[in-house]
């Protein structure tokens, strides 16, 4: 077992940084399973150290010999947590293990979520309005006729309330 493999089977976010910082191979594995230090931390439900191998690239949709990725391993033990890390993260929904079953599959065969969960999370987060729909609506200037009273059409109450704040004076 390399000493990233042990530092993310003990859980532990410090060690994993330093092993990553040091040059430790994102894509080794120890053993014939084909089980990367990504695979390990998603198996076992690791969501802190999940960021630590996105921010460094990890290729998410690494294949074990058995054809989980580390998204299929979080979903098969119940791991929502890394699972929407990694969806989020843009893990691929599509590829099936060799027994044919996909994330969402074994999601569905082995947890309780939402039978569509994590389409949900795949879906991009919605788009803020534009610009123009964010300010603020001013009503139109209030037309004065002669010396600044209002018109006959308004209302004085309306225009008491609306030159409050405002010195009246010529036009």
């Amino acid at each position: 077992m390399s000493k990233l493999h042990g530092a993310v089977v003990a859980n532990d976010r410090a060690a994993v940084r330093s092993q990553l910082s040091r040059g430790a191979k994102l894509t080794y594995s120890p053993d014939e399973l084909n089980y990367t230090a990504l695979h390990e931390a998603a198996a076992r439900g690791h969501d802190r150290l999940i960021p630590l191998f996105q921010q460094r690239h990890a290729n998410l949709d690494l294949v074990t010999a058995s054809g989980h990725t580390p998204l299929a391993l979080a979903c098969m033990n119940g791991h929502a947590d890394v699972a929407e890390l990694l969806v989020k993260g843009g893990a691929s929904l599509d590829i099936a293990t060799n027994g044919g079953l996909t994330a969402q599959d074994l999601a569905n065969k082995h947890t309780s979520w939402e039978r569509d969960q994590l389409a949900q999370w795949a879906k991009p987060p919605p788009k803020p309005p534009p610009l123009e729909e964010l300010r603020p609506t001013v009503p139109p200037p209030l037309r004065r006729v002669g010396r600044g009273a209002p018109s006959d059409m308004l209302d004085k109450e309306l225009w008491a309330a609306a030159t409050r704040d405002f010195e009246v004076g010529w036009w």
